[in-house]
């Protein structure tokens, strides 16, 4: 029986006792869910017990098995690749090969320490999730929307009490009291952050703050291509009313080890469908039983307070014998620590997929084993070698003379370095000869050193670590070898880790905080120099002023940094009258009838530097200032 076979439900027809009450379709199947479905399973079911099998009934029996069939219950892995079971059981554990590895070769380890180095070089950073929300319904408001409407929610309706008068009035309307308001916009709350922030400096009973945790999980997704984050928390399980209530407060983060941690899969490897236990007896683990429909329907309670039981995702295995849950209840042999969903954060960057991820490292394998190798060669070549490099063979009569001449010649050199031996040799027989057997070759010979640079590329290339990072003679040029170019790829790579953890592991933390109008993002890693922040700005201003100059209406929004474009171009007749910035349809920059370079009562009179357009908050650039004087563009 194949894999697949196992999520098709269990059809099974036959006549029953006049007594006997009609079976149901099977839980979590389509008849079950469907009411037509169903009644028609019931119904054949009494037709077969009165009157027998039929071409009818055999009809709609197909029918219904097709429509059984048609629809399985939850999909499982195949046991079959680089994931599921096969992986579970047999490469989770060496995977402690490929921390040494990756911790004992230091090209591996520099494009790693690097990498990580990059990712959290510029720390995290709040951004607000919404300007303005309506708490009724959930809308979203941008601040010149929810200024426009009063900060009142213009999807809701007014909201009053019994008497009529408005709930939601506003202090600063004086006929707040006469009409019903909506309800009121609400900025993010700050208080939200407290509790999550203290996390931020001290993550756990170690000490470590929540950035040297992520460098941590950082490495594990380098290494492993799993990262695993444990919510230490406490549950608080009250009744209230016959409603059951649990409430959870997260208070420590803990990476662990991905060499420890395992998915709790049954048969088909469904993560959360083999286990369940009661978040108050959590050293009791229960069974999920097969094919009862608990996907759908969840029955699990604890058999002591009969409290909601939850289904297990993950468990950790750290010691035999100290963490953990037994079967059947307490016993002296916990082997492994049970979390439920919730408690573990989990994601992969090179290869996720539904359980685990694939290491990159299995990737180049060869190349680190190759590059280790060749570190181990020259450490024996230059520190422990005992063999030399060659030997000197002559073919001599006379070996006596040949020893004594040697000896005569070593002590010349010795006393004069500058010493040139004279030689003869004798053709008489022809049979004489000295030659020199090596025994090792030169690294130049076996062109050691860009081979062994071209390997360490190939595996810094993997995490996208240039080789500016890796210390790496790139032999200058263009293309990639520039160095911006290379700093643009530092910055890209570092860019796929911080997106794991701002789409993926923040969001889930933010979640079990309770935090809803705050995101928590890493700073992207590529800086933008302040020269070209200023550059774009000026080129905005520049192109503003262009709209302006063609007639059409310019707006300005200092606290968004942006222009509008509003209007229609004038007639030529209109712009000499409305002056450079007058506008079309009253939008320019300064009003209707002011000149938008005039001061206000509040503003100094411009310097001689002033460039005429809207202060955007940078020095000006040397362009030609542009002002409207008596009704004329002057520049």
């Amino acid at each position: 029986m194949g894999w697949m076979d196992k999520i098709k439900p269990n059809i099974t027809f036959g006549k029953k006792g006049a007594d006997d009450p009609i079976i149901g379709p099977p839980i979590g199947s389509y008849a079950s869910e469907d009411p037509r479905a169903k009644q028609a399973w019931i119904d054949l079911g009494k037709v077969e017990r009165t009157a027998g099998v039929s071409d009818a009934t055999t009809m709609v029996r197909k029918i219904l098995e097709k429509s059984l069939t048609a629809t399985a219950t939850t999909v499982g892995i195949p046991d079959i690749g680089f994931k599921g079971a096969r992986q579970q059981l047999f490469q989770r554990f060496n995977l402690v090969d490929l921390y040494a590895i990756a911790h004992n070769n230091s090209d591996l380890k520099t494009a790693i320490s690097n990498l990580k180095q990059e990712v959290f070089r510029r720390g995290m950073r709040w951004e607000p999730a919404f300007e303005f929300r309506c708490e009724s319904c959930g809308v979203d408001y941008p601040k010149k929307e929810a200024e426009g409407a009063h900060f009142h929610c213009t999807h809701c309706d007014p909201v009053t009490d019994e008497t009529g008068d408005s709930l939601n009035r506003d202090p600063f309307d004086e006929d707040s009291d006469k009409a019903p308001k909506p309800p009121r916009l609400r900025a993010p709350n700050p208080a939200q952050r407290v509790r999550f922030e203290q996390i931020i400096q001290k993550a756990n009973v170690y000490g470590q703050s929540l950035t040297r945790v992520l460098q941590s999980t950082e490495d594990d997704l380098n290494i492993a291509d799993d990262l695993f984050l444990f919510l230490s928390s406490e549950y608080n399980l009250d009744w209230k009313g016959g409603e059951e209530i649990i409430t959870r407060e997260v208070k420590q983060i803990f990476r662990l080890d991905p060499v420890f941690v395992e998915f709790d899969t049954d048969d088909e490897n469904r993560p959360g469908f083999a286990h369940h236990i009661c978040l108050a007896h959590r050293e009791n683990l229960l069974t999920i039983p097969r094919d009862s429909g608990w996907e759908h329907d969840w029955k699990g309670r604890c058999p002591i307070d009969k409290h909601t039981t939850l289904p297990v995702m993950f468990r950790y295995s750290p010691y035999r014998g100290v963490f953990g849950a037994h079967p059947g209840g307490p016993g002296p042999e916990r082997a492994a620590l049970y979390l439920v969903q919730g408690e573990v954060v989990h994601s992969s960057k090179f290869s996720p997929s539904e359980l685990y991820g694939y290491s990159a490292v299995l990737a180049i394998y060869e190349k680190v084993l190759s590059l280790i190798g060749m570190d181990r060669y020259l450490y024996d070549y230059f520190f422990e070698r005992q063999v030399p490099q060659g030997v000197i063979t002559t073919v001599t009569d006379n070996p006596q003379d040949l020893e004594t001449r040697k000896e005569q010649m070593l002590a010349e050199v010795l006393a004069n370095p500058h010493y040139i031996p004279w030689l003869a040799v004798s053709s008489r027989s022809g049979q004489g000869k000295t030659e020199f057997v090596r025994f090792a070759y030169s690294l130049d010979e076996l062109q050691f050193l860009p081979v062994q640079q071209r390997i360490a590329q190939a595996v810094a290339g993997i995490y996208g670590v240039p080789g500016l990072f890796m210390g790496f003679d790139t032999g200058g040029g263009g293309g990639l070898n520039n160095e911006s170019q290379q700093l643009t790829r530092m910055s890209r790579g570092a860019q796929l880790s911080q997106d794991v953890y701002n789409t993926e592991v923040f969001p889930q933390l933010l979640k079990a905080f309770g935090i809803t109008d705050w995101e928590l993002t890493l700073t992207p890693a590529e800086e933008r120099s302040e020269q070209l922040e200023w550059e774009i700005r000026q080129r905005k201003a520049q192109w503003a002023a262009t709209h302006a100059n063609m007639g059409f209406g310019v707006e300005y929004f200092q606290d968004e940094d942006r222009y509008e474009i509003t209007g229609k171009i004038a007639p030529k007749s209109e712009q000499e009258q409305g002056g450079m910035f007058g506008g079309f349809g009253g939008g320019g920059f300064g009003g209707d009838d002011q000149d938008p370079l005039s001061p206000t009562p509040d503003e100094p009179e411009p310097s001689s530097g002033d460039t005429g357009v809207p202060d955007t908050g940078l020095p000006s650039t040397g362009g030609s200032p542009t002002r409207s004087v008596g009704g004329q563009a002057e520049v």
